[in-house]
């Protein structure tokens, strides 16, 4: 389905994502439609209001939303980050043993693996 048919398609209570990008990198925020207006004005759940080709209306043009599908690559992506932010905040000093050392397991078969691509 292309763009502009997904967001003619769109109705109140159907999930959208608005995608900004900061810091040489897209952001995604996983909201749901609340209204929807005659000219096609789609209004989120986040406050945001996007124009009938899906893009912010309202903001500062370097800093507008585009109103995009969810798909299986933003889950990922995002599901990516939510983990690497837990790993990140772990102290793992506290960790008992056996965990310290199946995350080092994990490490040394990922370096393993690295080592064995590049030697190809």
């Amino acid at each position: 389905m292309e763009k502009q048919e997904w967001l003619d398609s769109l109705q109140v209570g159907d999930t959208v994502v608005e995608e900004t990008t900061g810091f040489s990198r897209k952001n995604y925020q996983i909201t749901t439609v609340r209204r929807i207006t005659e000219k096609r004005r789609i209004t989120t759940a986040t406050g945001s209001k996007f124009n009938n080709f899906g893009r912010e209306i309202g903001k500062d043009s370097s800093r507008r939303a585009l109103l995009t599908p969810l798909t299986e690559k933003i889950i990922a992506t995002l599901t990516r980050r939510e983990n690497l932010s837990l790993i990140s905040r772990t102290n793992f000093d506290s960790l008992p043993n056996e965990y310290v050392e199946k995350i080092a397991t994990i490490i040394k078969e990922y370096d393993l693996s690295e080592k064995e691509k590049s030697n190809k």
